[in-house]
């Protein structure tokens, strides 16, 4: 890819798109949008802010998966909307990814991985709402047991650098919140939906045993294995972002036609991710398919510096978003 290219090249604003489409649907409500100041239905706010995470790539991960996008959107919106403390916020936001956490560990030696397990958003809204209204340990699992009910399967071409990564949580975590106050209201679920001969771990795990991830909540934590992301980039991006910015602050004048070629030394699953990326190369240059490639979201670092929100509402190619 020739750097020039990402120079001349606008991209085009998923987040604009978003909430042209939301606001069209006309469906105001009482839960704060954090990039407008809007006032928005619970559904679309969670749904906005789901996807605005993956679309800035501010969700933090684990070894287990990409856990925020539902349990920071899902916390906030209740939070916003019951009035509760910032304390209960974060305890909720907490929980939640420690539970969605932990159903993405049975599957990490599956057939998904990555943004394509989208279906632990369901468990983190439905984990959320039921730990905010303070239900009992058997609304909790019928909520969760519900959420799983069906599950999305999410494929490899959109679930990576096409434009659909960014929804990929959306809709489930909506699913979960319905779960839960389905729950709430006394509908129950299979509780035996995760290790049934033909229950979830059967359907999308490679084990033949099921962990006991959930007997060990409250002695061992998901959150210690937690990652942040600095840039707006993928996670396997970071380092050649950051070595590139290392450079232009020491080399501020980089001149573009003195650079020959760029080696990239990275983790092997850099170069297998950036792979899913290449399908996307041809479809000109988008919010999703820069941020999700090491080589893009370089070219970008060299260019233009750090990779943040504030690049992509306000582009610094010269063309509006």
């Amino acid at each position: 890819m020739h750097l020039r290219n990402l120079r001349r090249t606008p991209i085009p604003h998923w987040t604009k798109k978003s909430i042209k489409v939301l606001r069209e649907k006309n469906e105001t409500g009482d839960i704060l949008i954090l990039s407008t100041g809007e006032l928005w239905c619970l559904k679309d706010s969670v749904y906005y802010h789901s996807a605005m995470i993956n679309a800035l790539e501010m969700d933090n991960f684990s070894f287990m998966g990409h856990l925020s996008q539902s349990a920071f959107s899902t916390a906030w919106a209740m939070a916003y909307r019951n009035n509760i403390s910032f304390e209960n916020f974060l305890l909720a936001s907490i929980v939640a990814q420690e539970v969605s956490g932990r159903l993405s560990a049975y599957l990490s030696s599956g057939p998904l991985q990555g943004h394509m397990r989208s279906f632990i958003h369901r468990v983190a809204g439905a984990v959320v709402v039921t730990k905010i209204y303070g239900c009992e340990a058997s609304v909790i699992a019928n909520a969760i047991a519900i959420a799983l009910s069906g599950p999305e399967f999410y494929m490899i071409p959109s679930s990576f650098s096409a434009d659909t990564k960014v929804t990929s949580t959306s809709s489930a975590t909506i699913e979960g919140i319905n779960s839960g106050f389905l729950a709430m209201e006394g509908a129950t679920g299979a509780l035996d939906i995760l290790e049934h001969p033909a229950g979830f771990v059967a359907m999308f795990s490679y084990l033949n045993f099921v962990p006991e991830f959930w007997r060990k909540i409250g002695s061992t934590w998901v959150m210690e294995s937690i990652s942040f992301k600095y840039y707006a980039s993928c996670g396997y991006a970071q380092g050649p972002v950051n070595a590139a910015l290392s450079l232009k602050k020491r080399y501020p004048r980089i001149e573009l036609d003195e650079i020959e070629e760029i080696d990239v030394y990275t983790p092997l699953l850099s170069v297998v991710l950036e792979n899913f990326s290449i399908p996307h190369y041809r479809s000109g240059l988008t919010q999703v398919n820069v941020n999700f490639s090491t080589k893009r979201s370089l070219a970008l670092a060299i260019l233009y510096g750090e990779p943040n929100g504030d690049f992509f509402w306000t582009s610094r190619i010269g063309n509006t978003l």
